[in-house]
């Protein structure tokens, strides 16, 4: 059994250093969470054309130097219409938010500070300045400007910039193909009835999930019997992808045949059990181009384990830059851990101002927590804190690492 410190620089050295050439063309809408393998320009000026920010009139500022000026409405100007008319002296254009300027305009008055005296004359009630109340074109950005290099990761707004350029499909790269396995004669798969002495698979459904979150579609192998034969056979079908992830049968039961299964398919086993809890059971190994992760069965130890080294190699894996791990936060009431082990507990997260204010201050509500099967606590966390093994006690106000829960 290792210290998670040196487990964790096993993965992270074992782990490819380089990310993966291979690309693909997908569908913009499909592409979230996934990584840019090619750099984007503009293809256009944006916005592409003088637009208004606010429902009102579009008007000469040389006209409303002065509130009181009486101008000639000429048009209306809807959004997506191209002006007819061309402003001159004196004159006035009703626009909508999102419509293009008429030629001639170079302002634009807010409808709240414009009274209609007819239905063709309109009174500015406050000056208007050159150059207020709309967008010129270009001014986000000109064509051949560049939106996105290479290596970014592609979120919500980034999807919305592409988008806005007319994209429809990128080249990314390719993400890892993940293969999870569940093992157990014990475990059921949620759709069907449990005896009275067997669980529901909830390890499987989480950690596909969990990938899901990460913009990758697991290959969901099922669950094998503890039988050797049979698990052979499924962690050989897993092998063929670039992350293998067992759940179960990595411990020291009689029937925990994951590890002796995974030398004799040519796997080479870094570290089997770190001091933690809960997740002392961890296994990584690889072959080849597979890093292979034997997580603990009871999910809360799998959703630790997960976070703390499959989850990193992923991103690795996808292009992504490395995030920072832990954060610090302090505790709201007194706690301990008289595990022995370093222990990661589920808790709640508010963060409120400190001193200076500018200062955020971390603070973690510590949840009453059972054991490594209790899912219910790790589903009203949001984080997980960090206990020494040698904190036995923790009085409010502790500092303390955390690690988020963001999937």
């Amino acid at each position: 059994m290792i210290p998670l410190q040196s487990a964790w620089q096993i993965v992270m050295r074992h782990r490819r250093h380089r990310v993966s050439p291979k690309t693909m063309r997908a569908d913009l809408a499909q592409s979230r969470y996934r990584v840019l393998a090619e750099d984007v320009r503009a293809v256009s000026d944006a916005p592409a054309f003088d637009r208004s920010l606010f429902d009102g009139y579009a008007v000469r500022a040389s006209d409303v130097k002065k509130a009181g000026a009486a101008l000639r409405i000429i048009e209306e100007v809807p959004a997506g219409k191209r002006p007819r008319e061309v402003l001159q002296r004196g004159t006035c254009a009703a626009i909508a938010t999102g419509a293009m300027l008429p030629k001639g305009a170079d302002a634009v008055a807010k409808k709240e500070d414009v009274w209609l005296l007819s239905a063709d004359c309109a009174v500015m009630q406050t000056v208007v300045k050159k150059g207020e109340n709309f967008t010129r074109r270009g001014s986000y950005f000109k064509r051949g400007a560049s939106l996105l290099r290479r290596g970014a990761s592609l979120d919500a707004a980034r999807i919305g910039l592409l988008a806005s350029q007319g994209v429809t499909r990128v080249r990314v790269l390719r993400p890892p193909r993940v293969a999870v396995l569940s093992t157990g004669d014990e475990i059921v798969e949620a759709g069907r009835a449990a005896g009275p002495t067997q669980v529901r698979n909830a390890s499987a459904p989480m950690l596909l999930a969990a990938l899901d979150r990460l913009g990758i579609k697991g290959l969901y192998l099922g669950c094998v019997k503890d039988r050797p034969a049979a698990l052979k056979k499924r962690l050989a079908q897993g092998l063929r992808h670039d992350v293998l992830v067992v759940t179960g049968a990595v411990s020291m039961g009689r029937k925990d045949y994951v590890p002796a299964m995974l030398r004799k398919l040519g796997v080479r086993i870094l570290f089997h059990k770190v001091r933690i809890r809960p997740g002392k059971p961890v296994l990584f190994g690889t072959r080849g181009r597979c890093a292979v992760f034997g997580l603990p069965g009871n999910a809360v130890s799998s959703l630790v384990t997960f976070l703390l080294f499959v989850k990193p190699v992923l991103e690795r894996l996808m292009g992504r830059p490395a995030q920072t791990l832990f954060e610090k936060g302090v505790l709201a009431k007194a706690t301990g851990n008289d595990s022995g082990r370093l222990s990661f507990l589920p808790g709640r997260l508010k963060e409120k101002e400190g001193r200076p204010a500018r200062a955020r201050l971390r603070v973690i509500t510590p949840l009453r927590f059972c054991d490594s099967s209790d899912l219910r606590a790790a589903a009203e966390a949001d984080v997980f804190y960090v206990l020494k093994e040698t904190q036995a006690k923790a009085g409010k106000g502790t500092a303390v690492p955390f690690l988020r829960i963001p999937l």
